[in-house]
């Protein structure tokens, strides 16, 4: 063919890319002339860089679609990790995925607790289904103990694999698998990236399992706090039960204007950090009377006028002894000035109308209410009836009158709240 006049001629230019030759364009025989010429040349060196352009354009978009598909691949299986219910689901989903990408003859995968017994194991077979082959334990343990990717032939056109699944805060366990080592087996991605997908598991099982232990823990610190929160409401009552022993007359008011504020408190929408600051400042609103004399606290008729300045005193004394408690600092308010009045007659601050505070404004309804209607030793109670009008008499003078009517539709709402109380 080389003898045909027709093809006297030859030119070969090398398409080169990276310095690496790829390919080359070949010319037999120059058209209607014997020899190529330099235009040839120059024309032949220009399509060669072209070409080797076009590929290099090709590869880099086959390498882009490749590195998408496995990062989408990679963030799928960490959430799958993440959402996993159980250790055995995440290792499935590992297992899995890593079976599709090197399309082995099997896959197995062996997550450990730290005290070193199976936590989760997983084995597949080429279709993918649960298989009834045994782990290379043994081969499992050498590429934890090494961190290293462990590869061999096993068998007649077989590879076998095993890769550690760690961080380096812990080893988890190890994924092996069969690899088929024949001209016509062709894995889905190269094993960069199935290292790629080893160490994004392992990262997302960090993190599920640190989510677990950290949900645990929570769970643990709430009913912890729960509890103490018990113990110390119940150290309050015992206190308070205590001071009102001091003074029959008065005995269970604490506990039963404490019930009766959260009451209102739910009635008017209070949070739940709310009326807990409203009931445990309920039953301590008398703490500081612990500092007043028994000859005034208990004196059977009126107090004489140096006798009340003593008395004013005791809600600055009940608010400078529980300053020192963190968990009460927020029941402050209603213990210093639950005697303030909507005027600004009251004490110890004579703040006047939304100056008081709005627990201490609620609190000085009901712990009015209930004095009203308990027998002391200068008077006798009054009915409920009689009460609800003092206090609608006083709305605007000495109590805030939206609370005061709160109070009122509460109790014509809900006659057992009052009832109760009597």
């Amino acid at each position: 063919m080389i003898d045909n006049p027709g093809l006297r001629s030859m030119l070969i230019i090398p398409i080169r890319w990276h310095q690496v030759n790829v390919g080359g364009i070949f010319a037999f025989g120059k058209q209607n002339e014997v020899f190529f010429t330099e235009n040839d040349e120059a024309l032949a060196e220009l399509l060669s860089i072209q070409a080797a352009g076009a590929f290099e354009s090709t590869w880099l978009q086959q390498e882009l679609r490749s590195s998408l598909r496995i990062t989408s691949l990679l963030y799928r299986l960490s959430n799958q990790i993440i959402l996993a219910e159980n250790l055995e689901s995440a290792a499935s989903d590992i297992a899995e995925t890593a079976h599709k990408l090197m399309r082995s003859a099997c896959t197995g995968i062996v997550l450990f607790n730290p005290d070193e017994s199976v936590a989760a194991e997983v084995k597949l077979n080429s279709s993918g289904d649960n298989a009834n082959i045994e782990h290379p334990i043994q081969l499992v343990r050498d590429a934890m103990n090494s961190g290293q990717l462990i590869y061999f032939s096993h068998g007649q056109s077989m590879i076998r694999a095993c890769m550690p699944i760690q961080t380096p805060i812990r080893k988890y366990g190890a994924l092996w698998m069969d690899i088929p080592d024949e001209p016509g087996h062709k894995p889905t991605t190269n094993p960069n990236d199935l290292q790629s997908l080893v160490d994004q598991a392992a990262i997302a099982l960090e993190r599920s399992l640190l989510l677990v232990e950290s949900r645990r823990q929570a769970v643990e610190i709430k009913a912890a706090y729960d509890m103490l929160e018990k113990a110390y409401d119940h150290t309050l009552a015992s206190l308070i039960s205590a001071l009102d022993a001091r003074d029959q007359e008065t005995e269970g008011h604490s506990m039963r204007v404490s019930s009766l504020a959260v009451k209102l408190g739910e009635t008017l929408g209070f949070s739940n950090e709310q009326l807990k600051v409203l009931e445990r400042g309920s039953i301590l609103h008398d703490i500081g009377k612990i500092g007043i004399s028994d000859s005034i606290l208990h004196k059977p008729g009126p107090l004489s006028d140096d006798e009340w300045r003593i008395m004013r005193t005791h809600p600055d004394i009940g608010a400078k002894i529980v300053e020192g408690i963190p968990f009460l600092q927020d029941t402050i308010p209603i213990i210093r000035h639950h005697q303030e009045r909507w005027d600004g007659t009251g004490y110890p601050s004579r703040l006047r109308g939304e100056e008081i505070p709005l627990l201490a404004r609620l609190f000085a309804v009901v712990d009015a209410f209930d004095a009203l209607t308990s027998n002391r030793p200068y008077r006798q109670k009054i009915s409920a009836a009689e009460a609800l009008r003092y206090l609608r008499e006083e709305a605007g003078i000495l109590f805030d009158p939206q609370i005061v009517s709160a109070f009122e539709k509460m109790a014509n709402e809900n006659q057992s709240v009052l009832l109760s109380l009597d």
